[in-house]
């Protein structure tokens, strides 16, 4: 299958969301106990459902080695499983350098099954430690690209975070960027 949007590799993959079978759930973790001293307030996380806001243009200039990027958010896309897929594109004096993606779903499927769906759909997928809960770095031949996917529990729901960028883009680069994207929600 041809994609002609550079987000439409991640788009396929967040797609996969729906295509899961089972449930994630399980068994709960018993709630730890209260500190006895107060700890500080947790600094607000980022709004997931606003791509652009998980990742400077900056921090993408930086580790693309370009000026910094200017984000453009993208028109949210309903996907065929019901699921809202929303991005933003980063551009730089190059041109386009990288589609962060975020998906979220209802948190019925856990973070390793989404990166299990992935690699099932691309067996080339290789994983990342480090990144999120679970993640993956897979090479597009087709679009000629590269893409890391993560993905970890968030606010009772998964959020997967994928960064698509050119077959330049390495695995640690991509991953930096979705590791600070992922861990900003």
């Amino acid at each position: 299958m041809k994609i002609d949007h550079p987000a439409g590799t991640a788009l396929v993959l967040a797609g996969l969301l729906g295509a899961l079978v089972g449930c994630g759930g399980g068994e709960q973790p018993e709630p730890a106990a209260a500190p006895s001293t107060p700890a500080a307030a947790p600094a607000e996380p980022a709004d997931a459902t606003k791509p652009c806001t998980l990742l400077s243009g900056e921090a993408v200039g930086k580790v693309f080695g370009t000026k910094p990027a200017t984000p453009n958010p993208q028109p949210t896309q309903r996907l065929p499983n019901g699921l809202d897929a929303r991005s933003c594109q980063y551009r730089s004096t190059v041109g386009s350098i990288g589609v962060l993606n975020v998906t979220v779903t209802d948190g019925r499927f856990t973070a390793a099954q989404v990166t299990d769906a992935i690699r099932q759909k691309m067996p080339s997928a290789r994983p990342v430690p480090g990144v999120g809960e679970s993640a993956v770095f897979y090479l597009d031949e087709q679009n000629n690209g590269a893409m890391v996917a993560a993905s970890k529990a968030w606010h009772g729901q998964t959020i997967m975070v994928s960064c698509f960028g050119s077959r330049r883009a390495s695995q640690e680069q991509l991953a930096t960027l979705v590791k600070q994207a992922i861990d900003a929600a």
